[in-house]
């Protein structure tokens, strides 16, 4: 494992320039680290690229780029457990979801992307079932925070 000052970015700005990007955040508020560093990149990196923030719950308002809220649970506890057993409960969940909208899963909105970018863990289940569903085709990529994909220095 590399040290937090040793780190190096994967990517430079024109690697992302004019693709389709999808960024995976839980949770997209204003007071939230995550959602700040997403929001940063955003106006840096993926300046010229097509983003769509999917996330369960927020309340930014995008100016260039779309949002997509999944909606999540009101009660603070049930949140947690629901989020902790995340990987048990989505298969059923999808299934609900699909038999709601007319055969469309949650993979399913982020299918034409060129990279599926995901911050934190459930969001993970949703790439990694992305990756299972449409392969790497057309270049898709799949990056996570942990592989110092969004390191500026």
């Amino acid at each position: 494992m590399r040290g937090y000052n040793d780190s190096k970015p994967n990517h430079k700005m024109n690697d992302f320039k004019n693709k389709k990007i999808a960024l995976l955040v839980p949770d997209y508020y204003n007071w939230d680290g995550v959602s700040n560093v997403v929001q940063e990149h955003i106006k840096g990196i993926f300046k010229h690229s097509d983003v769509w923030v999917y996330a369960f719950r927020g309340d930014i308002k995008p100016i260039g780029y779309n949002i997509h809220y999944f909606g999540d649970v009101k009660n603070d506890t049930i949140r947690r457990l629901y989020k902790l057993f995340f990987p048990i409960i989505y298969p059923f969940q999808n299934f609900l979801h699909k038999l709601n909208n007319y055969g469309r899963g949650y993979e399913d909105y982020f299918a034409d992307r060129d990279y599926v970018i995901s911050f934190l863990y459930p969001m993970d289940v949703f790439a990694l079932n992305w990756r299972k569903k449409y392969g790497t085709k057309n270049d898709s990529k799949i990056l996570f925070e942990e592989e110092n994909v969004f390191m500026p220095w």
